[in-house]
């Protein structure tokens, strides 16, 4: 398991806890660019490759908003540490943990 090398605020994601460091320019930029190629997708069409693609996208930010601290995270290791209804508070969490400011929907939005 590798180890944070930076400072940054514990959140839990599954069995295993990840300090999130701040947020960079960059970071909230590529973070921002996942989210909107999400937004807009109908999970609730009942169509598994929007469900699919909805996930993916916010698993995808998860993994990019830890990757400084955790240089060799893959989206694979999110994904499988997350539950299917937790992963929008799960996104928020880690967005909040970086010191960006956001307005939280809760779990309205999920499939």
């Amino acid at each position: 398991e590798p180890m944070a090398t930076r400072e940054g605020r514990p959140v839990k994601i599954g069995e295993r806890e990840f300090i999130v460091p701040r947020l960079r320019c960059g970071t909230n930029r590529r973070v921002s660019e996942i989210i909107e190629e999400i937004d807009g997708v109908d999970v609730k069409s009942g169509k598994l490759a929007d469900t699919q693609r909805w996930f993916d996208g916010h698993q995808r930010a998860i993994c990019e908003l830890l990757r400084r601290n955790y240089p060799d995270l893959d989206v694979r290791d999110i994904e499988d540490l997350i539950d299917t209804d937790a992963v929008v508070t799960t996104f928020f969490a880690v967005l909040a943990a970086s010191g960006k400011k956001v307005d939280d929907p809760g779990e309205a939005a999920s499939p």
